[in-house]
């Protein structure tokens, strides 16, 4: 599977209407389709000459809408923007998949809150399985929505041993 010549332009054009970041970023990269992530991943292979590469499996990619597709890039180029890579390898041996939420909640919100994504255009089940502070802490949790990633790690932490010790209790 490929995206032909007049998709990767067509993508392209419509990632400036959220920002010129996104768009120079995915003219950088290369898109890569493959079953070897789950749904998109952003890789760096220097040793082939292609810099940057957005994985996408092709199942996942099938499914989604174009809107959807752009919010996909631009999750994948957040993470890069945000240093998120580095960032992380304080924590990533405790716990990969708290470590993993807590950057795609920063990256998610973000996206939707201070790039111009449409929640009613992404749709309700494009969103439920997107990690949010909605969707991880739940709709009443008061937790802030414009927090950084090591404050989302350090409350999922939180939580995770706060229900370890009431098992204990029972």
């Amino acid at each position: 599977m490929d995206i032909t010549i007049s998709e990767y332009f067509a993508i392209s054009r419509d990632l400036e209407d959220h920002h010129a970041l996104f768009y120079k970023m995915w003219e950088l990269g290369v898109p890569v389709f493959s079953q070897q992530v789950p749904t998109a991943a952003i890789m760096f292979n220097r040793d082939s000459g292609e810099y940057m590469q957005y994985h996408f499996n092709p199942e996942f990619w099938d499914k989604l809408t174009p809107y959807q597709r752009l919010f996909v890039i631009c999750h994948e180029t957040l993470h890069v923007i945000l240093n998120h890579g580095i960032r992380t390898t304080f924590c990533m041996g405790t716990n990969p998949q708290i470590t993993n939420q807590a950057l795609d909640i920063v990256v998610n919100e973000t996206l939707l809150n201070k790039f111009n994504f449409d929640r009613e255009e992404l749709g309700e089940e494009f969103l439920k399985d997107l990690c949010l502070v909605e969707t991880i802490f739940g709709p009443d949790s008061g937790v802030p929505v414009n927090e950084c990633f090591e404050y989302y790690y350090d409350k999922m932490n939180k939580m995770v041993d706060e229900m370890k010790e009431s098992l204990k209790s029972l």
